[in-house]
């Protein structure tokens, strides 16, 4: 009847099994925010430069559209004059935060704001859209890029084309 009892067992291995999961994840979240620090300012400069061509090609019928952007500040903004709005512009402006994994958008005119968020799923970033849209994956069939710039950008050219 010597030795360990069984409760006793059944204890350490319970306890290794939690500290085994707490390092599982751990290990998950600095692998994340690893892709998230590489990756996440990659694309954010495809998307910025998506968004500079987007906008100087923009400007059609009475629709003006021009392009203040400043790479440096992860800002770019996009306005848009038309004859429906004298003397004001619509258009969005659109910030990059790399910290929090998110770009935001926020209208000039009129419109509201929102958040794109970066999440990293099987080692890839994916753009989850909060107003219910699908999340936006890096795979054969869609082009990311063009499709958050369609997101970001679509209300806005819709009212004046």
């Amino acid at each position: 009847m010597g030795g360990k009892p069984e409760w006793l067992k059944n204890l350490e291995r319970t306890r290794e099994t939690k500290e085994d999961e707490a390092e599982r994840q751990l290990q998950e979240k600095a692998n994340r925010q690893r892709v998230l620090a590489i990756d996440g300012p990659k694309l954010w400069a495809k998307i910025f430069s998506r968004l500079q061509d987007i906008g100087n090609s923009a400007s059609s019928g009475d629709m003006r559209v021009t392009v203040d952007s400043q790479p440096a500040a992860k800002h770019i903004t996009i306005q848009v004059m038309h004859p429906k709005i004298p003397l004001k512009s619509d258009g969005t402006h659109v910030f990059f935060d790399a910290a929090k994994g998110e770009i935001r958008c926020e209208p000039l005119l009129r419109g509201q704001t929102c958040k794109f968020t970066f999440v990293v799923e099987a080692g890839k970033i994916v753009i989850h859209d909060p107003s219910g849209e699908s999340p936006i994956h890096d795979d054969e069939d869609t082009n990311r890029v063009e499709e958050i710039c369609r997101r970001i950008l679509e209300p806005i050219f819709s009212r004046y084309l």
